[in-house]
């Protein structure tokens, strides 16, 4: 999938197509055999992504524009994990932001705690991660359900979470 998207808006979103777009522009002034991948029917240039899907790069890029674009509707954590993933990586900081807030919104902490949980944890998001762990002491859990985000998470982290959760339970009824 090709997205046409103008090099103002990347380089206003990421410092670090800002940094590619300025060191291309330099290298091309310095060796005119310098050559950019281009677009075979309309000579634009062109930037690969090759790991993210093209439904995760059009939701970032939705999150870059300005303008009467609709923002993106998060059903579920697993639908937002990799677009804030995306956007760490390409350092698009307003869209993580965003993304950041809307990962622990009250719509998704009430509707999927441990998969939020999951998903902060897997991006090294201790702020978020530890709103989601506070989020799941209301939350009944027995056995943890299998689902996506879950792979992403270390032993590790699932230890200590049980752990955090076994003392806080304790100190509430010690009271």
């Amino acid at each position: 999938i090709n997205f046409r998207v103008h090099r103002l808006i990347l380089s206003l979103a990421s410092p670090l197509f800002r940094d590619m777009f300025a060191i291309g522009a330099a290298s091309r002034q310095e060796n005119s055999l310098a050559t950019e991948e281009k677009d075979a029917a309309s000579g634009l240039p062109i930037v690969p992504i090759m790991e993210e899907t093209g439904e995760t790069v059009e939701k970032l890029l939705q999150l870059c524009y300005p303008g009467p674009l609709e923002a993106p509707i998060w059903k579920s954590a697993s639908q937002l994990q990799p677009v804030l993933a995306a956007a760490m990586k390409y350092q698009f900081e307003g869209a993580a932001n965003v993304l950041r807030k809307e990962l622990v919104s009250l719509k998704l902490l009430k509707r999927e705690p441990l998969q939020v949980f999951a998903a902060a944890s897997s991006l090294r998001l201790q702020e978020e991660a530890r709103i989601a762990a506070r989020r799941l002491l209301s939350v009944e859990i027995e056995i943890i359900p299998e689902f996506d985000e879950l792979r992403f998470v270390s032993g590790l982290v699932m230890f200590r979470w049980m752990a955090y959760r076994k003392r806080c339970r304790a100190a509430a009824q010690s009271l």
